[in-house]
């Protein structure tokens, strides 16, 4: 499975949001914060390297492995996000994979052990993975437009 996000904003000119938005997701590999660090990607980056020794310091102990994962980082588990329409909020669950199982394995375990919610925590709603998001798309909190999308896959090396 590649990794996948979706930047999602508002092209309604006339909306107070416009050109405003956020990124979803697919199921997205962890690895060892120390060792994204120190990723020479990151190293490149330092506004992002600043946040995660920061993260780090308040007690993170994985991050998101930066694709193409051209220098071997283990992969620890996964970054599942799934949104919720009616708060509207995205939810972040981290499930991690000692024993090394395909990801639809995880996912599935992690969804019966309620590792990863189905329903928001704050009003009940069902969640949706990032494949019903796409699907289903977003629409703007300010003038009611659904969301553009905008869809990149990562080039996974590993």
């Amino acid at each position: 499975m590649a990794e996948a996000g979706c930047e999602f904003y508002c092209n309604n000119e006339k909306c107070n949001n416009y050109k405003s938005g956020f990124t979803l997701t697919s199921p997205w590999p962890l690895g060892e914060i120390d060792l994204i660090i120190n990723d020479l990607n990151v190293v490149k980056v330092q506004e992002v390297r600043a946040y995660l020794i920061k993260c780090k310091a308040e007690g993170v102990k994985y991050a998101r492995i930066n694709m193409p994962n051209i220098h071997k980082i283990p992969t620890v588990g996964y970054r599942i996000t799934m949104w919720c329409n009616q708060c509207p909020c995205v939810w972040s669950y981290d499930i991690m994979n000692p024993d090394n199982k395909d990801l639809e394995t995880l996912i599935i375990g992690a969804t019966k052990e309620e590792k990863i919610e189905k329903k928001c925590q704050k009003c009940g709603d069902l969640l949706r993975d990032f494949n019903e998001v796409i699907k289903d798309g977003i629409h703007c909190l300010s003038c009611k437009e659904k969301l553009t999308q905008s869809v990149w896959f990562s080039n996974r090396e590993e």
